[in-house]
């Protein structure tokens, strides 16, 4: 996603965003098996539904808040509003890949790999 941002070129943004969504359905279910693991079959339905919500709620915040901030942006670099809007996807690709690194040498997430849930929760 970072490589959005970088470069002004159609054939790199092209580049970049083919690499971008032909990576999302092994991040998709990588997480998918995860939950589905570690959750009982019971609770599923819930915590789905919480997933698509709380996602959701992100697509919100992030449409009222990336105009204003790529115009902010855009004014303090002097370059205008498509730079601006070029430094947030730049921002978020590096916070994804932040959030990505701490995944990967998460102890909690590999625990959960390597040891899940077997039992039943009875309410």
């Amino acid at each position: 996603m970072a490589g959005f941002g970088l470069f002004e070129r159609i054939a790199s943004i092209c580049a970049f965003g083919f690499l971008f969504f032909a990576m999302l359905p092994f991040a998709n279910n990588c997480l998918d098996y995860l939950i589905r693991i570690n959750l009982p079959d019971d609770a599923q339905g819930r915590a789905w539904g919480l997933i698509g919500f709380l996602s959701q709620l992100g697509y919100g915040a992030a449409y009222a808040v990336s105009g204003a901030a790529a115009d902010v942006i855009g004014r303090l670099n002097g370059r205008g509003v498509g730079r601006g809007a070029a430094t947030l996807i730049l921002a978020a690709g590096v916070c994804q890949a932040a959030v990505a690194l701490f995944i990967l040498f998460s102890r909690r997430i590999k625990y959960m790999e390597l040891h899940p849930q077997q039992e039943e929760i009875t309410t």
